[in-house]
């Protein structure tokens, strides 16, 4: 690049006056930074692609997994509620022709009470299933919890069948109280519901460093290794137990109970050498 100036100099003189530039390393560099932020735009487009695909792709897996558990849910549901139905039909036709009406209604009564307990453990499914579910937390003592839900299902057992041993002092926790309740009454209606004639159900609270444990164990048919897994899914019943009239609702409710107060819920048990559930709760802050 070159500039050109005449000048007049005094003494009627002249002059011209040359300025030369290169630009070439100014044009050089312009093309290598161009070059450098195109590369780098087109780096960050793929590294955005491959990234919004990832997250993208694991969305699809949770939302699927979540459809597939939902489709298996209503259609369990569905099938564990058409068995009674069916069963109350066929009650309702025996009424037309049995003379032992009161036998036939008081099978039907049974049916009814059975169906309320399923819906009412649906409802609470339903309700506890998102884990940001509404907790309403205050001080809970778990003495007095254990001590109203072994009164409450002595009445059905033999005198002595339970025992209940609680740490010294009062023990208590930061939880739902309704929510706690209702994790005893299915801890101890399990151990009911599976334990034979000599019933022997040990109900046990301790105080463990910024959390506390609760145990029940019981002297019942126990669990095959290879049904643990499956104790906690909903509407799963093993096969000794089918006899019996549990739902396969109750554990999983109760392990939903468990993680909304971010507790861990274990269980050790073995044919015929009965079953222990071990729950380990946060404490209470001072």
């Amino acid at each position: 690049m070159v500039a050109k100036q005449d000048l007049t100099l005094p003494s009627s003189q002249t002059a011209e006056v040359f300025v030369i530039a290169n630009y070439t390393p100014i044009r050089t560099n312009t093309k290598a930074y161009l070059l450098v932020v195109s590369a780098a735009v087109f780096l960050i487009l793929v590294l955005a692609y491959v990234i919004g695909n990832f997250f993208t792709a694991r969305s699809m897996k949770y939302i699927e997994q979540s459809y597939q558990k939902q489709r298996q849910f209503v259609s369990d549901a569905a099938h564990e509620l058409r068995t009674p139905l069916t069963i109350l039909y066929s009650y309702a036709e025996l009424l037309e022709y049995n003379p032992r009406k009161k036998e036939v209604i008081n099978d039907i009564k049974d049916e009814i009470l059975q169906m309320s307990d399923m819906v009412d453990r649906l409802l609470a499914l339903a309700r506890y299933d998102n884990l940001k579910a509404v907790v309403h937390k205050e001080d809970v003592s778990l003495n007095e919890i254990a001590a109203a839900a072994v009164k409450s299902m002595s009445g059905f057992c033999p005198p002595g069948t339970f025992k209940l041993k609680v740490a010294d002092g009062e023990v208590k926790i930061g939880a739902d109280k309704v929510m706690i309740r209702q994790l005893f009454s299915i801890l101890l209606d399990n151990a009911v519901k599976y334990t034979g004639d000599e019933k022997k159900i040990e109900v046990s609270i301790d105080k463990l460093p910024f959390a506390v444990k609760i145990t029940v164990k019981d002297n019942g048919i126990g669990i095959k290794k290879e049904d643990i897994p499956h104790i906690f899914d909903r509407f799963w019943r093993a096969e000794e137990s089918r006899h019996q009239k549990g739902l396969g609702l109750g554990l999983a409710l109760a392990e939903t109970i468990v993680a909304l107060h971010n507790g861990k819920i274990d269980v050790k048990s073995a044919p015929g050498q009965g079953t222990v559930f071990e729950i380990v709760l946060p404490s209470v802050r001072k």
